[in-house]
């Protein structure tokens, strides 16, 4: 096999592996979390209908690429465990969203967005430590 045939083959199987990952993550909405104690997709379809909720809402502005990204999942996940019955965790991919991450003005990501009755309450920028993020939600209550 040579190198050009090697190098398509490989970008052939990440593909499949990335349309398994996007199915998956779909799959994982709003609807099938009744509970939000892990972060849910978000779009611009539902957007309006999650930041409207009666809980208030920490929306996670993201990209599969963004490295400070990455590095917050683990501890949103956390969050959303933590929080579960109280707030809600959303997830919103920035190049799949455009109007909602414009709408919101998220030009730097990871972006976290507090909602409260509809409301951005706070604006968090870039990758933080754990404990800021769970000093602003425990200050809503």
């Amino acid at each position: 096999m040579s190198e050009d045939e090697e190098i398509n083959r490989l970008i052939g199987v990440r593909f499949e592996q990335r349309v398994k990952s996007v199915s998956v993550t779909q799959n994982r909405s709003m609807e099938t979390n009744t509970t939000y104690c892990e972060p849910f997709v978000v779009t611009d379809q539902n957007v309006e209908e999650v930041i409207n909720s009666h809980e208030p809402v920490v929306l996670n502005f993201f990209a599969d690429w963004c490295g400070p990204c990455k590095a917050m999942e683990p501890i949103i996940s956390q969050l959303a465990a933590e929080y579960c019955g109280k707030v809600k965790f959303g997830k919103l991919n920035v190049g799949e969203n455009p109007k909602t991450t414009s709408r919101f003005s998220v030009f730097s990501i990871p972006t976290f967005l507090l909602f409260k009755g509809g409301a951005v309450i706070e604006r968090i920028v870039g990758a933080v430590p754990k404990k800021h993020i769970d000093k602003l939600i425990s200050d809503l209550f």
